[in-house]
């Protein structure tokens, strides 16, 4: 229950205000940060938190506690502050602490987490597979068995890709998915199955996959691929927008909202997010009309936001998204241009 584990760690931290502090409190800490940084928004005291917590980690030199808290800070805090690589060496260390004190569960926690990230900044495919394989391999032998359905998953999502689409496994991983009643497993199967339909242009399987996701946000904060999925989303409502004929105004307020997150990490973390903001702020420039100049505009900073060979993923979708563009007003030279390079980033 959220109000009941935000509840908990609220009267933890009181108890800490007034009697001081002690080494289980290094956990609190970094569970505080949570409530502060993604639940309100204040993404600088989150940070400061977990900052404070590392402290008492060294204060009380306590080892049993690292892979907790690391792993915390990586899956929910980091990244809305930081460079995403922060948060990958925060995760090895929780997976490192985790093997030498005995906390495997969050020792395969992060081991997940970990190629969630990369798998959403553009690692290759094929890296991606083998990297899966060995961690399914490391959760049966430590009989974690609670994450392989999850890591399973994502392989189902690689494969989404790599080969011709499969109904029949994504409705198997539906319908287990459903008796779990995880909401964050559930999530992030709404999350990827958004964004796999986007980018195989099967705009109306992934709308319907949006209105399946919307169930399970608040399962998914904090999370790096929230941003993802409002971007994802975000686009799928404007594909929806350009067809629908009447009652566009409800989209364009979901739209705007979910632009709204995404100026909010942007501003936080630009690194991270600034590209997101961009492309649904140039789509959402072109279906109003906007000007030729700030519609292009938009697209640029898309692409001049992302560093070189990072989130090389969605360096494809903005350039096919420009492609796209310039071939709806005849502009075929300029057009080819885009989609050659989205081709190569696909193909990297």
């Amino acid at each position: 229950s959220p109000p009941l584990y935000t509840l908990i760690k609220l009267k933890t931290f009181e108890a800490t205000v007034n009697f001081g502090t002690t080494e289980v409190l290094c956990k609190n800490f970094a569970e505080s940060g949570i409530i502060l940084g993604p639940v309100l928004g204040d993404y600088d005291s989150a940070y400061k938190f977990n900052v404070l917590a590392f402290t008492l980690i060294d204060k009380f030199k306590s080892d049993r506690l690292k892979s907790s808290t690391f792993f915390i800070y990586a899956t929910f805090i980091s990244h809305w502050k930081k460079h995403y690589s922060e948060g990958l060496k925060y995760f090895d260390l929780s997976i490192n602490y985790g093997m030498k004190t005995g906390d495997i569960i969050h020792a395969c926690w992060s081991i997940f987490y970990k190629l969630d990230h990369l798998f959403s900044t553009g690692i290759n495919l094929d890296e991606c597979k083998l990297k899966l394989d060995k961690a399914e391999e490391f959760m049966i032998s430590h009989k974690t068995l609670l994450i392989i359905p999850i890591i399973r998953m994502v392989k189902h999502v690689v494969n989404q890709f790599q080969s011709a689409y499969n109904f029949e496994c994504e409705n198997s991983i539906l319908e287990n998915v459903s008796k779990s009643n995880n909401l964050t497993l559930a999530f992030k199967f709404g999350q990827f199955n958004v964004m796999i339909n986007y980018i195989l242009g099967n705009y109306e399987a992934a709308l319907k996959w949006v209105g399946y996701t919307e169930q399970c946000l608040q399962a998914a904060t904090g999370l790096f691929g929230m941003a993802d999925y409002e971007m994802f989303s975000s686009l799928c409502y404007i594909k929806e927008c350009e067809i629908r004929t009447e009652n566009k105004n409800e989209l364009l307020e979901k739209i705007n909202s979910k632009l709204k997150n995404l100026k909010v990490w942007y501003d936080s973390c630009p690194e991270n997010f600034a590209h997101k903001y961009y492309i649904v702020s140039a789509e959402l420039a072109r279906i109003q009309n906007d000007t030729l100049e700030n519609i292009t505009n938009l697209y640029k900073k898309s692409l001049d936001s992302i560093a070189p060979a990072e989130f090389i993923n969605i360096k494809a979708v903005i350039n096919e998204i420009i492609a796209e563009f310039w071939f709806s007003r005849d502009e075929k030279t300029i057009g080819k241009t885009f989609i050659k390079e989205a081709a190569y980033f696909y193909n990297l």
